[in-house]
């Protein structure tokens, strides 16, 4: 059986390879702008997508969206500031494809992780 997509978790992904594409991170308000969706929506999209890099050993596209205040993402991102230095480095130049989500929509449980699980 297949997991469907958080709400907009298509949207926030071609938000974020846009970002990825200009090698700059995105705030968490102007992708919930850009989307429609409330601030604090954009985490379970953001936890998808995270989930999705991570099952697939490539960069965790999800690590250039931080606070507008302190430039980093979320306490609950499990890397140290140097770490995810490493990462956004990565994210930047990786050959993000347009279709990445179509491709694994609904493969979740098959990549390592439950999206339905809360980081902690």
């Amino acid at each position: 059986m297949s997991t469907p997509l958080p709400k907009k978790t298509k949207e926030v992904y071609l938000v974020l390879r846009e970002y990825a594409a200009k090698n700059e991170c995105v705030a968490y308000s102007v992708i919930a702008n850009e989307v429609g969706l409330a601030n604090r929506g954009v985490s379970l999209p953001l936890y998808y997508i995270w989930g999705f890099c991570q099952g697939l050993e490539i960069p965790h596209l999800s690590a250039i969206a931080v606070n507008k205040n302190t430039g980093l993402p979320g306490p609950g991102y499990p890397v140290d500031e140097q770490e995810l230095k490493d990462i956004q480095r990565g994210v930047f130049a990786y050959p993000w494809p347009e279709d990445l989500l179509s491709l694994l929509s609904g493969r979740g449980r098959g990549l390592g992780f439950s999206p339905g699980v809360t980081r902690g």
